[in-house]
C-alpha cells in the first residue's frame, strides 16, 4: 500500500525499512526507501481499504508506536525528533486518555472534542 506520508512530512529516510505504522489495529512493516512523495506498506493479512486511517505515532487497537521508538530507529534524541513532523500531519492532543483537540493546517482548522 502506498501512503502519501513521507519525507516532506518528517517521516526520515533513515527510517526506511525500520518501522511500522498501524493500520486497523495491528502493526504493518514499512518497506523499501521513504521517498519525497510517498512511503509503501506491506498490508499482507490486514484486512484494508483506501480511505483507512494510518497511525505513524500514537495507538491504534491495543497497539501503540512511541516517539522514543522512532527516535531510537533513527538514531536520535526523543526531545528533538518531534520536530521533524511538518504541518501537513494533522496534530491529534490527547488529555487524560481522551482527544480533545484536532488542528489540520492544511484544511486551516480546528476542531475540539
Amino acid at each position: 500500500m502506498e501512503l502519501k506520508a513521507d519525507l516532506k512530512d518528517g517521516i526520515l529516510r533513515q527510517l526506511s525499512g525500520k518501522i511500522d505504522v498501524l493500520i486497523n489495529g495491528k502493526r504493518c512493516p514499512q518497506v523499501g526507501t521513504i521517498c519525497m512523495d510517498q512511503m509503501m506498506v506491506d498490508v499482507e493479512g490486514v484486512d484494508c481499504k483506501v480511505g483507512d486511517e494510518v497511525v505513524i505515532l500514537g495507538s491504534q487497537g491495543e497497539e501503540r508506536i512511541e516517539v522514543s521508538e522512532l527516535a531510537e530507529k533513527s538514531g536520535e534524541v526523543v526531545t528533538s525528533f518531534g520536530c521533524h513532523f511538518s504541518d501537513r500531519l494533522p496534530k491529534v492532543y490527547i488529555k487524560n486518555n481522551k482527544k480533545f483537540k484536532l488542528i489540520d493546517y492544511t484544511q486551516g482548522y480546528t476542531e475540539y472534542f
